[in-house]
């Protein structure tokens, strides 16, 4: 049983509440963060002072900032942050309104930064912590009709492969977790998934107490085979 403290974004439903889930089972403390936090309200009862609910719109930086000092607060440190909140709306990039396109990467990227950026400074004052992002195997794809949301998805990517390189020094330590489809409230149902929520989320509460966790982590008997199209698709061999 571990005894860490973990801040999880978009915890309300999906592989947010999961995480948080499978955290508390585990014997963690969770500030569980989501634009509306109504939806964990039956965990109280449950988990009681280990668990923290924090209303919080991730793509405010002030916000961020607050709900981490909140954490702190409360718990006294943190050690865990999970960026999981993000949504994806469909449609062709010549079609979808600016608007949205533009929301879209405000939520999954720019919302990974300001809490990202917000949880630094304590890992740093401790000389450890542990960033989980939770992506998608298609965030490096060109899948029509997801553009906004691919494109955030890589942009994060980039963001945490310089993030690692400059925090890995300091003891922080970062893995992407890039699932193949499952079933997920952000994007509607995929079918018969072969990723379960579940599963994914006791495999990261596991990986938190690894030394030394990989950078990246496909999840999925179909993870695999997404990556291969994907390169077979884009790149042209010569």
């Amino acid at each position: 049983m571990s005894d860490d403290v973990w801040f999880v974004t978009g915890s309300s439903r999906g592989v947010g509440r999961s995480i948080v889930e499978a955290a508390l089972a585990a014997g963690n403390r969770v500030a569980a963060t989501d634009w509306w936090t109504a939806g964990l309200d039956d965990l109280i009862a449950d988990h009681g002072s280990r668990l923290q609910l924090i209303d919080l719109d991730v793509t405010d930086a002030e916000e961020c900032s607050i709900a981490m000092g909140r954490c702190v607060d409360r718990f006294g440190s943190v050690d865990v942050v999970v960026n999981n909140a993000g949504y994806a709306d469909s449609a062709p990039i010549e079609e979808m309104a600016l608007k949205e396109f533009v929301a879209q990467v405000d939520v999954v990227f720019y919302g990974t930064v300001f809490v990202t950026k917000a949880a630094i400074p304590y890992f740093r004052s401790q000389g450890s912590g542990y960033f989980v992002q939770v992506a998608s195997v298609g965030g490096g794809a060109t899948q029509p009709g997801l553009g906004a949301y691919q494109s955030a998805k890589f942009a994060v990517d980039g963001f945490f492969g310089v993030l690692r390189r400059e925090l890995q020094p300091f003891g922080i330590r970062v893995t992407v977790a890039e699932p193949g489809s499952m079933h997920s409230d952000h994007a509607g149902d995929s079918g018969s998934p072969p990723v379960d929520p579940g599963t994914m989320a006791r495999v990261l509460v596991e990986l938190a107490d690894d030394p030394e966790p990989p950078p990246h982590l496909l999840l999925g008997s179909n993870a695999i085979g997404i990556v291969e199209d994907r390169r077979s698709m884009d790149y042209a061999a010569e």
